[in-house]
Order: C-alpha cells, then sequence, then structure tokens
C-alpha cells in the first residue's frame, strides 16, 4: 500500500508539479543532517554521473531511447531482512561506493 498509495497520490497532482523532485522516506530512524539544498545538488550529481555511464555502455541508444536515470533508490548496506542469496537480495548491483567509505571499520 505505502508505494501504490505515494503512486496514486502522485498521479492525482496537478501538471503544474510535473519537475517537482518526490522523496519517500519509510523507516523510523532517518535524520537529515544536511541543507534541503546540498541533498537537491547531490540528486542532481548522482543522475548525471549515471547518465553518462548509460551514455557511455548503451552509445546514441541511450539518446534514441530517451533512457536516463532520474530515480535515486537508497538502502541498508544490508539486504534485511533477507539473506544475500535470496531472490529479493542476489540481483542487487555492488554499490559504486568505495568498500572503506566510512573509514577503515566500514562494515566491521
Amino acid at each position: 500500500m505505502k508505494i501504490t498509495g505515494v503512486l496514486e497520490y502522485l498521479e492525482k497532482l496537478e501538471t503544474s508539479a510535473d519537475d517537482d523532485l518526490v522523496m519517500m522516506i519509510d523507516a523510523y530512524d532517518i535524520w537529515m543532517q544536511i541543507r534541503v539544498e546540498s541533498l537537491i545538488d547531490r540528486y542532481y550529481s548522482i543522475n548525471a554521473e549515471a547518465n553518462k555511464r548509460i551514455k557511455k555502455r548503451l552509445g546514441r541508444a541511450a539518446a534514441i531511447e530517451g533512457i536516463e536515470q532520474t530515480v535515486l533508490f537508497g538502502s541498508g548496506k544490508h539486504c534485511a531482512p533477507n539473506q544475500i542469496h535470496t531472490i529479493a537480495c542476489y540481483p542487487l548491483p555492488d554499490s559504486p561506493l568505495p568498500m572503506d567509505v566510512y573509514g577503515a571499520n566500514t562494515d566491521t
């Protein structure tokens, strides 16, 4: 219901909201620690980098077919509550972040 409810809400918006950004957050322990402007800048930066990779990988087909990234998903480091070998988790791509992004004790 969470996802379909949000979709139903978004589909009812006026066309004047077509370029608005939407952030869905589902957790009890979320704490935003950056300014809204920084969050929006990061959204555009991450998508720009991803679209460069898409263009490099697909060439002209990306432009012809209109293939681009506009949606970001965040997740925890682990595929909880599932195990990494389950169907819900094993197809997940590796993170583009360095393995030690949070320092030498990342994931310990």
